[in-house]
């Protein structure tokens, strides 16, 4: 485990010691440590100090090798092997938002920690882009590796979803085929991290970003993640509640129930209760059902005709022989079993 953040404070105050006047300053405002709470752009210090942001950066780099050569610095090795330490058993590699917010508590103390990777002769910092979120390595070429692999993997996903486990245990697979090498868990977490086209949804369930079963563009997608995740029908009522209950997000009754009856991935299978298309439910009503059934199946007793109604509709035994007694759609024959009129 790391070392309370009082460790990485104190070591800071200790390097910027080592500066004065000027060059402290700069260091302060470009990091938001020591007496600076807000990080700063080189062109708004440079334009403080009436200087250009090349002298900025040149300060900055000079003030930074100085703090390097320190005995401070020296002293302070095992709090940057524990930095180092922490990165390696992530897979060599961490998003810098997760780096951050697991040593500290709060922005302010992750700031003397980006600090000290920054002055770690042992860190690289990633930037990010469209595709990757800004990472920290102990090594480049893994963050080259993780990124060609990402980009791989992404390439071969659906637009659908799958457990954490499974994408785990793919991407783990995947890696060790492209890179020839094996991650742990934590590793394995950690490359799929910096990811921008792969994430999470509200039930940790993995797949492409774009996605609308990971990134919900509104309440019919919504209630689509909470029948999935449900595995069978809901009331729409339950649909809404459950809605505000998993995913934290305001839903009305009727709103939902108004989506729900316009999107063709729901089925009424009930009074109020709805299901998804993909579970194999038929669109219509019970009197089209039953037409399915006859015309798939051939002539069905009554009990065999209401068994089969009730697979794929949740109704009384009545409401389907009430439909049977319709002779302008169905007949019984001879042998006392129906069929279509």
């Amino acid at each position: 485990m790391v070392k309370s953040t009082k460790d990485f404070q104190n070591v800071t105050r200790e390097l910027l010691k080592q500066l004065s006047g000027r060059s402290r300053e700069i260091i302060e405002r470009r990091f938001g440590i020591g007496v600076r709470s807000k990080k700063q752009t080189l062109e708004s210090i440079g334009q403080l100090h009436k200087i250009t942001r090349e002298r900025v950066r040149q300060i900055e780099a000079v003030s930074l090798n100085k703090m390097r050569i320190s005995t401070v610095f020296a002293n302070a090795s095992s709090l940057f092997n524990l930095l180092e330490k922490e990165i390696d058993r992530r897979g060599q590699l961490c998003r810098e938002e997760r780096l951050l917010s697991e040593f500290s508590d709060h922005p302010r103390e992750g700031s003397y920690i980006q600090f000290l990777l920054t002055l770690g002769e042992s860190f690289e910092r990633s930037g990010g882009d469209v595709l990757f979120y800004h990472h920290w390595t102990t090594d480049p070429e893994t963050s080259l590796e993780a990124r060609r692999a990402i980009t791989s993997f992404a390439s071969s996903l659906d637009e659908d979803v799958t457990s954490e486990e499974e994408i785990l245990r793919r991407f783990s697979q995947h890696v060790e085929n492209a890179c020839g090498r094996s991650l742990e868990r934590e590793g394995v977490i950690s490359w799929l991290g910096i990811s921008k086209a792969i994430d999470r949804n509200h039930f940790g369930e993995w797949g492409l970003s774009r996605s609308h079963l990971v990134r919900p563009r509104g309440m019919r997608d919504f209630a689509y993640l909470v029948l999935k995740k449900h595995g069978s029908p809901l009331h729409f009522r339950e649909v809404a509640r459950a809605i505000e209950d998993t995913i934290s997000r305001r839903a009305h009754v009727q709103t939902v129930h108004n989506e729900l009856i316009k999107d063709d991935r729901f089925v009424l299978v009930g009074r109020g209760l709805y299901a998804l298309a993909s579970w194999g439910y038929q669109p219509g009503i019970v009197k089209d059902i039953m037409i399915s059934l006859f015309k798939n199946h051939g002539p069905l007793s009554k009990e065999d005709l209401v068994k089969r109604v009730q697979n794929e509709r949740h109704v009384k035994e009545n409401t389907v022989l009430i439909n049977l007694q319709n002779k302008s759609h169905f007949k019984k024959l001879p042998d006392g079993r129906y069929h279509v009129a």
